[in-house]
């Protein structure tokens, strides 16, 4: 994979979380942990897939 395709899956992957913790802020703060959470899975999964 060239560089500029990870470049737009970073970016996607930040506009994405930064949407999702934009709305677990508006809900409790359970949503906003869960979020979290899983932001930082899927941060872990990119570095361990290989594609």
């Amino acid at each position: 994979m060239t560089w500029w395709k990870w470049l737009l899956i970073f970016i996607g992957m930040v506009v994405i979380s930064g949407l999702l913790e934009r709305w677990a802020r508006g809900k409790r703060s359970w949503a906003w942990r869960v979020v979290r959470g899983c932001g930082k899975v899927m941060g872990w999964l990119t570095y361990l897939i290989p594609w």
